[in-house]
């Protein structure tokens, strides 16, 4: 569906709505809804289902080689040894050349990308409530959606929205054990 525009206000500008017409062959018969009515009842199914839930977004990350980290705290610890009263220099050299030696084979390893489930410290009420804009908005519920939400042709001149209308579907009736919200659900 498209957004259209459609039906003057009183106070000036124009009804928002999505449409679907016939015409172009992808609707058998020319379905119209209010935009502003269907974001508020897609916006309080979210937040009843999700609202408490933090958000999480994936991340990929280049993994340090296994052990890099290790050998590089041992190296620079073998050389503070070095500025050591009494240390033996001659030992402590050769140690810091192999360790040396060992963090560069590792740094050589190809580093392996991974993805991430990272919180994002808000749950999808308080993100949803500090979005002003429409645009992210939309993004949020997307993000939800295992793909568009269908409207189905109405009754001429209903006001409100008919959730019968509707077919919503959301990630967490398609795969409720999604890693995105593995364990929040009770």
């Amino acid at each position: 569906m498209k957004i259209g525009y459609g039906n003057k206000r009183p106070e000036g500008g124009r009804v928002e709505r999505y449409e679907c017409g016939s015409s172009s062959g992808s609707c058998p018969k020319p379905i119209t809804i209010t935009a502003a009515r269907i974001e508020e009842h897609v916006a309080s199914q979210m937040l009843s289902a999700v609202g408490h839930l933090d958000v999480v977004v994936e991340r990929r990350v280049a993994r340090d080689t296994v052990g890099l980290v290790d050998v590089e705290q041992a190296l620079a610890e073998t050389t503070r040894a070095m500025n050591e009263p009494g240390a033996d220099i001659p030992a402590l050299a050769q140690q810091a050349a192999t360790l040396a030696e060992r963090r560069d084979q590792l740094a050589a390893q190809p580093r392996e990308t991974v993805t991430e489930q990272v919180s994002t410290g808000r749950n999808y009420r308080e993100t949803w409530e500090s979005e002003d804009d429409v645009h992210g908005r939309r993004a949020l519920v997307r993000s939800l959606l295992t793909d568009q939400i269908t409207v189905r042709p109405g009754q001429r001149g209903r006001t409100g929205i008919d959730p019968a209308r509707l077919s919503i579907p959301w990630r967490w009736e398609v795969d409720p054990a999604a890693d995105y919200l593995a364990g929040q659900f009770d």
